[in-house]
């Protein structure tokens, strides 16, 4: 895709599970976005010059031929470059449809394969001395259980949903893998792989899991470091994160994820994808960088990135129980997407996220998990 595609007034196509945030960053960089995606919220539907429902089924995904038919109708005929987001990871196939009508923006399907695949992704790690958890597709041995935890990933998943304790020995799960579980806090680091120059390092963030019963890993939010907290982090895993996203393949945006303890770090997944952070950096212009990146159009080696003071944080508040979104509900300008009204979200389910600001990190999970409860609350006194 040419550089004149990321000038103010272009049209971007944006199809993902939930395309609110990648259309926020659009419009704040003058891009008209029209979006493809599952949930239709109230503010992506405002942010969208047109939108349309992503054709998706829990049991067997992505709809490749429903969803050419209705990429066809919201771009009435035309064929404007397309940003994916989540929802791709594991339909590689999906993607490389779309790419006989759109410019695909980001790793190229078969490289997005070789990253979700924890075979590539180890011997990856291996090539740069890179700590990476132990790995195995089949079921670990009893001996293995002794004094080690074992999770069990669905290849190809996102989110942390997918994420499961393994008790003990068992059967082999077709589409699954087995990864050691290892203690830490779990830090990602926001890159932009630039195929002609040095990759670029956005920022740092910290993550956190809202567990339920049914899924201990699930995503829960990401604050974003302030230079002073990224400042502790290992040098060596400042080197990794660029050795990485180099010898990846990464094109335009994507995340590295780490869980950083006291000995050192270990690499989890790279997500070859613009991902849950982009709320929590939105002084940088992410689109624009992603599209060019994606061309191999930037001129320049060097980035001059905006000044980012303090933290930013984004949480996913879910459903405690079945909430039904009550007719006259005004929804505080810290939240975004926003269910529409008389939707009745189910228990576990997103009902929203919320956003703040603060002056570190620590300050902006405090105040995301305590603006998550009452966001909650009021919910409940309005249904």
């Amino acid at each position: 895709m040419a550089a004149e595609a990321a000038k103010p007034g272009s049209s971007v196509l944006i199809v993902a599970l939930s395309g609110r945030a990648l259309a926020s960053a659009a419009r704040r960089e003058g891009l008209v976005p029209l979006v493809c995606d599952l949930f239709g919220d109230s503010d992506t539907i405002a942010l969208a010059e047109q939108h349309t429902l992503l054709p998706f089924r829990p049991d067997h995904g992505i709809d490749a031929h429903a969803l050419a038919y209705v990429l066809d109708t919201l771009c009435g005929g035309k064929h404007p470059p397309l940003i994916w987001g989540s929802g791709f990871e594991d339909q590689t196939d999906v993607l490389e449809s779309l790419q006989k009508h759109h410019a695909l923006q980001g790793t190229p399907p078969p490289r997005i394969a070789d990253l979700k695949n924890p075979l590539f992704l180890a011997t990856l790690c291996r090539e740069y001395a890179v700590p990476f958890p132990a790995i195995s597709l089949s079921p670990p041995s009893r001996e293995a259980f002794v004094d080690q935890r074992w999770l069990t990933k669905r290849i190809g998943g996102s989110g942390g949903s997918h994420i499961h304790p393994v008790r003990g020995p068992g059967s082999a799960k077709p589409g699954r893998y087995y990864q050691q579980h290892v203690k830490g806090i779990p830090i990602s680091a926001l890159m932009l792989g630039r195929p002609m120059h040095a990759p670029l390092l956005i920022g740092w963030s910290r993550q956190w899991t809202a567990p339920s019963p049914c899924t201990p890993f699930r995503f829960g939010g990401a604050a974003r470091l302030t230079e002073r907290e990224s400042g502790h982090l290992f040098p060596a895993l400042q080197h990794a994160v660029l050795d990485l996203t180099r010898a990846s393949g990464l094109v335009g945006l994507g995340s590295l994820d780490f869980l950083v303890h006291e000995d050192g770090f270990h690499l989890l997944e790279i997500n070859p994808r613009p991902g849950a952070t982009l709320d929590v950096f939105p002084e940088q212009p992410l689109i624009t960088l992603h599209m060019l990146a994606s061309g191999g159009t930037i001129p320049e080696p060097v980035i001059s990135l905006a000044s980012m003071n303090g933290s930013r944080a984004c949480a996913v508040a879910y459903a405690p129980r079945s909430i039904k979104i009550p007719e006259d509900f005004v929804w505080p300008d810290w939240t975004a997407d926003h269910s529409r009204t008389h939707t009745l979200i189910p228990r576990g389910a997103p009902v929203c996220t919320v956003l703040t600001e603060a002056a570190d990190a620590t300050s902006a999970k405090a105040l995301a998990e305590d603006r998550t409860n009452e966001i909650l609350q009021r919910l409940e006194t309005s249904s």
